[in-house]
């Protein structure tokens, strides 16, 4: 690499992963915040992208529906990472060059809080029910969980060195942190806060991106160019697609497409649009040099995107993958996050296509998810007997998702189906089924 990017990533980010690789340069951002699958919310009445400067300190608020800036946060040093709690009240933001976290109440746009934090945090992530706030820590390589009804720290979780970003799967049980030193991604279970999985990816991961149904986590790997696609059931990858430089990736809500920023490029950026059912590059739009976070809107129509050396962020068309704005902000924008809109309720329906069924012979469970809201419901159905699953469905176009089994013993069991929700969609649990087995 140039001794351009190497002086621009001195100012900028400094990571984990420069102490172990001191002739690497690795560029650091942040993961897109995990799509909502949570309680219901009230619905903003503007939406507005933060955009976090890291050269000067402060976070950018923009109208989205004129595109301007129109409020100016001053924060503590460096801020990378950015994440809206559920109900857009809050933006929680992480500030790597001072170990702290600010609160910035989005009505009054002022910092209600600063939360003191380990070792240079950059990405960070609110789970779906807004109680907590995680932080990947890159110095002290840990995660650090902030109780968000008393803004402190309450637990610190060991991740890999160089942990650098954090994205929450929609039902909030799993996290998946990047370790930019040591190449791999560690998965915590939420409930023990314990790390449960690691898996090993390309060199230097930065963004992940969990799908709105949950199956599936996008790894960018900055200098090993490409994005890993892990299967969140196996915790193993199944897929790499290629990519350069890529640094932030974020989700569409219909998980139809992945967008990345990628900065190979020392005279411009590029965001990549990965087809996320070929894991193939679609398309390539050109943005503003050094390309980081990007975030999409809820309703999946705009991109937004912070390019560092451009000072500004550009709006992409995704029905035409067209920039169709550039916005002038702080010095060195660095993360991006967009007000989450209101989810829609849903309501589950459980049937069986046999009751009562004899031992051996198959019965088929089959979930009905209706929405209240304009967008159908996508992802999947847990279907368990009383407290342990016994399989998983996944919605097809009309809202169904079924199960088959023949292994129930004689018995009486309490069916029921979990929806798990999607970006627009609440979760829900169905009426009790109690499904009758008997001896042949």
């Amino acid at each position: 690499m140039t001794s351009k990017r190497s002086s621009g990533l001195q100012v900028r980010i400094l990571n984990a992963f420069v102490l172990f690789l001191a002739a690497l340069t690795v560029l650091i951002a942040f993961a897109a915040p995990a799509p909502q699958a949570g309680r219901a919310h009230s619905a903003p009445a503007q939406l507005f992208a933060y955009v976090t400067n890291s050269g000067s300190s402060s976070v950018s608020v923009i109208d989205t529906a004129t595109n301007t800036v129109t409020a100016t946060v001053g924060v503590e040093g460096r801020p990378i990472g950015d994440a809206f709690t559920p109900d857009g009240s809050r933006v929680y933001v992480a500030n790597s060059g001072s170990d702290s976290v600010s609160v910035i109440d989005t009505a009054s746009n002022t910092v209600i809080a600063t939360i003191a934090d380990p070792s240079f945090p950059q990405g960070l992530a609110i789970t779906p029910d807004g109680s907590h706030v995680y932080t990947a820590n890159s110095f002290s390589n840990n995660v650090a969980v902030i109780d968000t009804a008393s803004n402190t720290v309450i637990a610190t979780i060991a991740a890999g060195s160089g942990a650098a970003g954090v994205a929450f799967t929609p039902d909030g049980s799993r996290a998946y942190v990047t370790n930019n030193g040591t190449d791999t991604v560690s998965v915590i279970d939420t409930a023990t806060e314990t790390v449960i999985a690691t898996v090993v990816v390309a060199l230097a991961p930065v963004g992940v991106a969990i799908t709105p149904d949950g199956s599936r986590a996008y790894v960018a790997s900055n200098l090993g160019g490409s994005v890993s696609v892990i299967d969140t059931a196996s915790n193993a990858v199944i897929a790499t697609v290629a990519v350069a430089q890529p640094v932030v990736v974020a989700i569409t809500p219909n998980g139809t497409r992945a967008y990345v920023t990628d900065n190979s490029s020392l005279s411009t950026g590029y965001v990549r649009v990965i087809d996320t059912a070929t894991s193939t590059v679609l398309t390539t739009v050109v943005v503003g040099i050094d390309p980081q976070d990007l975030a999409i809107t809820a309703d999946g129509t705009h991109v937004y995107v912070a390019c560092f050396s451009a000072n500004s962020v550009f709006v992409i068309d995704t029905s035409t993958n067209t920039v169709t704005a550039t916005i002038a902000v702080g010095a060195n924008p660095v993360g991006v996050a967009i007000t989450p809109v209101p989810l829609n309720p849903t309501a589950t329906a459980l049937t069986s296509s046999r009751n009562h069924s004899f031992y051996g012979q198959p019965v088929t469970f089959t979930a009905t998810v209706t929405t209240s809201g304009p967008i159908a419901p996508t992802g999947t159905v847990n279907f368990r007997s009383g407290s342990h699953g016994i399989g998983t469905g996944t919605l097809n176009a009309s809202g169904v998702a079924t199960f088959t089994t023949s292994i129930l013993k004689p018995g009486l069991y309490r069916i029921t189906a979990l929806y798990n929700g999607d970006a627009s969609n609440l979760h829900s649990m169905s009426a009790v089924l109690y499904q009758a087995v008997k001896r042949k």
